[in-house]
Order: structure tokens, then C-alpha cells, then sequence
């Protein structure tokens, strides 16, 4: 007997890493003090180029365009709000 109640079925959970910050950029340059310094940064250009990016994958586009509820789940930085947007 299949169990037709929704509460009950299988969730489908998928996680995204936020794109490539400011602070990444210095850190990576080899300036770690100044990345650290910046307490919420934002996306770089490249940042918002890889969630776009993200927002076209194909897994990803079925799962927030079907008929199924979707929860998406970020955290308060900028750089999560930002890829999410």
C-alpha cells in the first residue's frame, strides 16, 4: 500500500554554496588581513556570475518550478541573501 500523505513522503534536500565573496578575493591575493576585516561581505562580480550561474542548473530549476512545496533555508549574511536573490 503506498502512503499518499505528503507529510509522510520522501524530501528532497539540496545544498548550494554561496558564490565568491570580496573577502575570497583578498584572501586569496594573500591579503587575509583585510578579507577578515570585512565582517559581511558581499558578492564579488564573479560571485553573482556563479549564482546566476546556479540559478540555471537544470536539478535545480525543476526543483523550484515544479508543483512541489519548496523551503529554501539561507542564512542573515549578505553573501547568502544574495545568492539566493
Amino acid at each position: 500500500m503506498v502512503d499518499m500523505d505528503p507529510a509522510r513522503r520522501a524530501k528532497e534536500i539540496y545544498f548550494i554554496r554561496h558564490g565568491e565573496s570580496e573577502s575570497n578575493i583578498h584572501f586569496y591575493a594573500g591579503r587575509v588581513a583585510k578579507a577578515r576585516s570585512i565582517l559581511d561581505p558581499g558578492l564579488s562580480e564573479n560571485g553573482f556570475e556563479q549564482a546566476k550561474n546556479a540559478s540555471a542548473d537544470a536539478v535545480l530549476r525543476e526543483a523550484t518550478t515544479s508543483e512541489k512545496q519548496v523551503l529554501i533555508c539561507i542564512s542573515p549574511l549578505r553573501r547568502t541573501i544574495q545568492t539566493a536573490m
